[in-house]
């Protein structure tokens, strides 16, 4: 419960296309800085790239920020963040080299 004169954190819903220059990771980073400070909230996290390896980025990131629980208020603990992601057009099947290089790596899933 929040005490009576503090305000809720700034929900925010980020959507961007993830290619090919490094200020949009930038503020995917920063966007999940304010919410481990609890600044703020991100209620919703999509890709405007018709491109699986994009949405597996953004999973990427949300749990590198936020562990295995970050979740934006859906489900229980360790449900992960939905990335939404378009489906218009024909699938996009590149791996933009900015991400590559994170997707690749094969890391265990527990410790």
């Amino acid at each position: 419960m929040q005490a009576p004169d503090r305000k809720p954190p700034l929900a925010i819903v980020f959507d961007s296309a993830i290619d090919q220059s490094i200020d949009q990771v930038l503020t995917l980073a920063l966007v999940f800085g304010y919410d481990a400070k609890r600044e703020a909230k991100v209620i919703s996290l999509s890709t405007s790239r018709y491109n699986l390896n994009t949405a597996a980025f953004c999973d990427l990131v949300a749990r590198f920020y936020g562990g295995e629980q970050s979740g934006g208020g859906f489900g229980g603990p360790r449900t992960g963040l939905p990335i939404g992601m378009s489906t218009i057009g024909a699938m996009d099947k590149s791996n933009p080299p900015m991400l590559a290089v994170s997707l690749s790596e094969k890391r265990p899933r527990s410790i």
